[in-house]
């Protein structure tokens, strides 16, 4: 990989050729790809019609455009992480160069061929095609090469003049506020096959704490599954739901905490008052992880096919199919509550739908997988000193405006400042309730209005229920917190409907006073050393004491000991979830990050 830190990829091949060779490389600043028939040329062409040296790439620096901001700032999800992209005032772009004798044809996708001659230049777009040479005999149909900017400093990119790096990437697969994935194989053959790298897309020029926190949470979610989800000795693990989940498969955020395992490391990162600005620790230089590739599609786009005409390439989804995708998120739901975990982005885009060639079992059985939660970056403990904890990796911002909606997200989030409310299983059958009606009704905006009444408790906005279930055990899944059903009653009622109010009836109803734990975080003090249970301290990779605390008398501490809070306090708050409004308070504390939209 090149030493400037800023490069490109980009991948070229050539349309046509029996061979499936693709050339990639790691292209810097300063540095010049040759295409041409010569052997020592980067790219080789073996055609006579093709000049010994003729095109050459190159990175040129422009000023960027300027970011759209959106009048709310709806969705925000990093105030300096925001701030570092409108600074960013250069980008790198690919320049074609021809140094031949007959010319270049240039083409983006779907136009006609632009001659480029003379030692004259041409900025690329994202995909673009070379006819090479432009002016050629009659019988002579020249070549034509793909040429495609994969993206800007990729980690451990492969090179193929250097025979360095790692990462063939081949596609971008999705996108949002915390990375960008992509499709790549391992050209080192540690690992088989297509795989997905996850890459913390965080600016160069955002300050070190904002990318530090991005790093933290991309580390923080591959350690779900690593050691947790998908790790065969802890006692929780199930092979048969772990399937559920996407898995990750390799860590290359940065050395975080080596001297702590994963819950004493979370007890340091996650306290409110870590001093990220201050922390340093061996972040690599572009945070990324590594996940299993999904054959499929979101659920989101899955629906959205549904409601497309069959002669325009839709495809609908049979009500079977909708309820075994039904009974397969409640067995994610409670293979993650078993954990202590909440997913909180249990949503269309987060659930990918295998590829039919994967699913033929599930057609017939029930129990086979057709579904992969994919996305654990809101993940977080259900832990009592985490339900208010303001911490910039655990608190997330649910403001809604006309043009952004969080619809999986329940109304004690959005309306009181609370990361969520006891049972761990609470927020996500919320989400789960949510995803039912959407199956049902494939209308997205009708869903979310219906849902926002049912949350209500308005029987009238849905008479007919969703997958078989009647509207009160929506309006119960919809409810408030410490009465929303356990997946287990869930799934029982959706495997036998008629059975849906008994089961509702059995279920206890919560008195009015609750109890919830008032404190803003775990709020560990920092030594210089290893981590010591009276302070919990920690030391960073190169051995120094980090994060010098405030006193146990500090403002933390007194909120952990107020742990009570009456249902007389939450509704003046406007907790009560049967008076909410769009008008009730809204949270000002935007951090961690929008997941990815597929």
């Amino acid at each position: 990989m090149s030493p400037d830190p800023r490069y490109k990829v980009v991948s070229i091949w050539q349309e046509g050729s029996q061979s499936e060779h693709r050339w990639q490389f790691a292209l810097a600043l300063g540095e010049v790809i040759t295409i041409g028939r010569a052997q020592d040329c980067q790219v080789c062409l073996q055609s006579r019609s093709v000049s010994s040296r003729h095109a050459e790439l190159s990175l040129v620096e422009v000023e960027a455009s300027p970011p759209p901001v959106a009048a709310d700032n709806a969705g925000a999800h990093d105030p300096e992480a925001t701030a570092a992209v409108a600074k960013q005032d250069k980008v790198l772009e690919l320049v074609l160069k021809d140094v031949s004798t007959n010319g270049t044809g240039v083409a983006a996708a779907s136009s006609s061929w632009t001659a480029v001659r003379n030692s004259c230049k041409k900025t690329l777009g994202a995909i673009s095609s070379l006819l090479l040479p432009y002016n050629r005999k009659t019988n002579d149909s020249g070549l034509v090469l793909s040429i495609q900017s994969l993206g800007d400093s990729l980690p451990d990119a492969r090179d193929d003049r250097k025979g360095t790096g790692r990462w063939r990437y081949h596609s971008k697969l999705g996108e949002g506020g915390l990375g960008i994935v992509f499709r790549a194989e391992d050209t080192s053959g540690c690992l088989k096959g297509e795989v997905a790298v996850k890459v913390s897309k965080i600016p160069k020029s955002a300050k070190p704490g904002a990318r530090l926190r991005h790093a933290y949470i991309l580390h923080r979610e591959c350690q779900w599954s690593m050691k947790r989800l998908h790790n065969p000795s802890w006692q929780r693990y199930d092979p048969s739901r772990a399937i559920f989940f996407v898995k990750y498969l390799e860590d290359h955020t940065g050395c975080w905490a080596p001297d702590l395992d994963f819950e004493e490391e979370r007890t340091v990162f996650e306290a409110s008052d870590f001093l990220w600005d201050t922390f340093r620790n061996g972040l690599h230089t572009f945070p990324y992880v590594v996940l299993e590739i999904v054959p499929g599609i979101t659920l989101h786009q899955r629906l959205s096919l549904s409601t497309v005409p069959a002669e325009e390439g839709g495809k609908s989804l049979p009500r079977e199919k909708k309820v075994i995708i039904a009974k397969q998120m409640i067995q994610a739901i409670k293979y993650f509550s078993e954990f202590g975990l909440i997913h909180r982005d249990f949503r269309t885009t987060n659930i990918m739908v295998l590829h039919d060639e994967e699913e033929k079992a599930g057609k017939t059985q029930q129990n086979a997988p057709c579904i992969r939660v994919i996305d654990l970056g809101h993940t977080i403990a259900s832990e009592p000193e985490q339900i208010r904890n303001r911490s910039a990796v655990v608190r997330c911002n649910w403001r809604e405006s006309k043009q952004k909606h969080f619809e999986w997200a329940p109304p004690e989030v959005k309306y009181k400042q609370v990361n969520f409310c006891p049972p761990c299983f609470s927020f996500d059958v919320y989400s789960l309730a949510v995803l039912f009606m959407q199956l049902e009704m494939r209308d997205f905006a009708k869903a979310r209005e219906t849902c926002t009444r049912l949350s209500k408790q308005d029987a009238s906005a849905c008479k007919s229920g969703a997958l078989s279930l009647p509207t009160s055990f929506l309006m119960r899944m919809l409810g408030r917190p410490w009465d929303r059903p356990p997946p287990q009653k869930v799934w029982e009622a959706l495997e036998n409907p008629s059975l849906a109010e008994s089961i509702l009836a059995s279920l206890p109803v919560a008195p009015r006073t609750q109890t919830a734990d008032r404190s803003r975080s775990r709020s560990p003090r920092h030594t210089n050393g290893k981590l010591d249970r009276s302070t919990n301290g920690v030391t960073d990779h190169n051995g120094h004491g980090t994060n010098g605390k405030a006193s146990a008398g500090s403002k933390g501490a007194k909120d952990a000991a107020a742990d009570v809070n009456t249902a007389d306090e939450d509704d003046a708050a406007g907790f009560d979830l049967a008076g909410l409004s769009e008008t009730s308070p809204q949270p000002t504390t935007p951090i961690s990050s929008d997941d990815f939209e597929e």
